[in-house]
C-alpha cells in the first residue's frame, strides 16, 4: 500500500492499494481526514491488459458509477473522457496513476517509474538508462519501444507482465507469493530462467507463498463422467484441455474452463 501525505491535499492521505497481478495495478484509494477515512470519496481503478488505468470508479449519490474514463496511444499520452466516452472539457484526470500505473507529474507530464523519469511526449526516457544497452540501441529507449507488449515499472529494463504471471501460475503462487515475486524483480535485472528460479524458491519459502492445493491431483480432473487435463503443447506452446484423449479448447479458454489455479503439464500433443 502506498501512502501519500502533505498539506498541499488539505492534510488528507490518499492510499492506493496495489494489486497482486501487477506492482503498479491500482485497485482503489481512500481519503482520509485527521485520520479518518471519507467512504464516499474512495474511488476504484479499472485498467487494461497492459496495466493502464481505464477508468475511475466513485460513488455519485448512493449509486457506484464510473466517473472518468482515460484512453491512451501506445506511448502513454493519455485523454481524458466523460463516463459517456465523449471528450472531457476538463484534461484534469481525477487519478496521476495512470499509463502502466505510473505516476504522472501533472506539471511536466512526466511519469515517474522508480530509478528514472518517463516522458510520453518523446517516447523516451528523459535520463540515461543505469543498466546500459539493454532496452535497445539507445539507452534512453523506452522498451525497446513496443510499449504495448511490455513495461519498465522500475526505469531499469523491460519485463513481460504476461510471461511474469504465467510463472506464478506455473508454481502456484498465492497473492503473497506473486507480490514477493514483484518485488525481487523490480530490485534488480533477471533472465527469463532466472525468474523462474526465483519463483521456484519462493514457493518453497513458505506456506503462506503457495495456494492450497485442490482435492485432485493439480493436472487433472473430473467433470460429471469425463476427464480431463490441462496440458502445454509441446508442438505450438499453447494450453490445451484434453478430454478424453481429444483437445476442446486451446488458450485462454482451455486456462479459465480448467481453473486459474490449475498447473498446465508440457505434453506431446
Amino acid at each position: 500500500m502506498n501512502v501519500e501525505r502533505g498539506a498541499a491535499i488539505n492534510g488528507r492521505c490518499y492510499a492506493h492499494a496495489g494489486a497482486w497481478a501487477y506492482i503498479d495495478a491500482m485497485v482503489l484509494r481512500d481519503t482520509y481526514t485527521n485520520g479518518a477515512i471519507q467512504p464516499a470519496q474512495r474511488i476504484y481503478y479499472q485498467h487494461d491488459a497492459n496495466f493502464n488505468t481505464t477508468a475511475i470508479v466513485g460513488l455519485v449519490g448512493s449509486t457506484w458509477q464510473v466517473t472518468q474514463r482515460y484512453i491512451y496511444d501506445h506511448y502513454g499520452n493519455v485523454t481524458v473522457l466523460n463516463a459517456d466516452w465523449s471528450t472531457a472539457s476538463s484534461q484534469i484526470p481525477l487519478t496521476e496513476y495512470l499509463h502502466q500505473g505510473g505516476r504522472q507529474d501533472p506539471i511536466t507530464g512526466l511519469y515517474l517509474f522508480r530509478h528514472r523519469d518517463y516522458s510520453p511526449t518523446l517516447g523516451n526516457w528523459v535520463e540515461q538508462d543505469p543498466a546500459g544497452y539493454i532496452n535497445g540501441a539507445s539507452r534512453y529507449q523506452f522498451v525497446s519501444s513496443a510499449p504495448a507488449s511490455w513495461d519498465d515499472h522500475t526505469g531499469l529494463v523491460k519485463s513481460d507482465i504476461r510471461f511474469i504471471n504465467h510463472i506464478a501460475d506455473k508454481y502456484n503462487l498465492s497473492k503473497e507469493g506473486r507480490r514477493e515475486l514483484h518485488d525481487r524483480i523490480s530490485k534488480e535485472r533477471m533472465s527469463p530462467q532466472e525468474i523462474e528460479d526465483e519463483a521456484k524458491n519462493i514457493a518453497t519459502e513458505g506456506r503462506k507463498y503457495v495456494n492450497k492445493k485442490p482435492q485432485a491431483d493439480q493436472n487433472e480432473g473430473s467433470g460429471g463422467n469425463s476427464s480431463f487435463s490441462f496440458c502445454v503443447s509441446a508442438k505450438t506452446g499453447e494450453r490445451v484441455l484434453v478430454v478424453g484423449g481429444v483437445v476442446v479448447a486451446t488458450g485462454w479458454a482451455a486456462w479459465l474452463i480448467a481453473g486459474a489455479a490449475v498447473a498446465a503439464t508440457p505434453v506431446g500433443l
